[in-house]
């Protein structure tokens, strides 16, 4: 199989792990700063004083091993997450249990305010891409203090339209890039069907990357970078067997 099984986590229970972890904050482990400062940095000079002292009160410190699955695609749990440290990918498990990368949050980024304001299960897992620090603050007190806050609100939706114009855009030049388009194309037309997941195809060993650039008309070094981009996004994987192909369900036009 292309991905190991969808990781099972939560953020309840990464809580319950980093429990002792957190510490007097008098002076936050993060960075050596306090939370008022990563939140205050977070949303900018336009929110009051108030809100950041009651996110900060309602502030708890969590540290994720990379790997870790922070929060679940289809959870009903709300949290805000604030990245302090450390890289979170958004990736979408397909139906079968392939992971389609998204995008990822740096430091400074916040996470799962759209489950909070359209009051609906997470689209996507939140999983550590690397060691990563992080403050949440429950989805009923950042949702409070969204209707007490215009300037908390206005930052908020901020952020989430820049987010989702940058997803849209990196989603969409996946296809509209001539080569990776036309090479992700020819990989699933070349594949083979794999007996017991109709969403993995699989290319063996003699369609190296100099055949295929010639089927698609591309030179050897773009059609390496398109392959690299399939990579990178979950869609395809190099071994030693060949090429293995990820067609997730919901890319299919019935």
């Amino acid at each position: 199989m292309l991905n190991p099984l969808r990781p099972k986590s939560s953020l309840a229970s990464v809580t319950a792990i980093t429990h002792n972890l957190r510490r007097d904050w008098g002076r936050s482990a993060l960075n050596d700063e306090t939370p008022d400062n990563h939140w205050r940095q977070c949303f900018g000079p336009g929110i009051k004083d108030a809100t950041v002292q009651r996110l900060s009160s309602a502030s708890d410190e969590i540290a994720a091993a990379a790997g870790t699955c922070i929060v679940d695609q289809e959870d009903e749990t709300r949290h805000v997450i604030l990245i302090v440290s450390g890289i979170l990918k958004a990736v979408r498990f397909s139906r079968n249990g392939h992971a389609i990368w998204l995008s990822d949050f740096r430091p400074g980024d916040l996470a799962g305010e759209m489950s909070i304001l359209t009051e609906k299960r997470r689209t996507s897992s939140l999983v550590a891409g690397t060691d990563s620090q992080l403050l949440t603050v429950s989805g009923s007190v950042f949702s409070n203090l969204l209707d007490d806050d215009a300037g908390l609100a206005r930052a908020t939706a901020a952020m989430l339209a820049t987010r989702l114009a940058t997803t849209s855009n990196q989603l969409a030049s996946l296809m509209v890039t001539p080569v990776v388009g036309r090479l992700y194309a020819e990989l699933i037309d070349l594949g083979k069907p794999v007996p017991g997941d109709d969403e993995l195809f699989q290319l063996d060993s003699q369609f190296s990357v100099v055949v295929l650039s010639e089927r698609i008309h591309a030179s050897r070094e773009a059609t390496s970078r398109a392959l690299t981009t399939l990579e990178h996004r979950g869609l395809a994987v190099r071994s030693l067997r060949g090429i293995d192909v990820v067609l997730p369900t919901d890319f299919r036009i019935n």
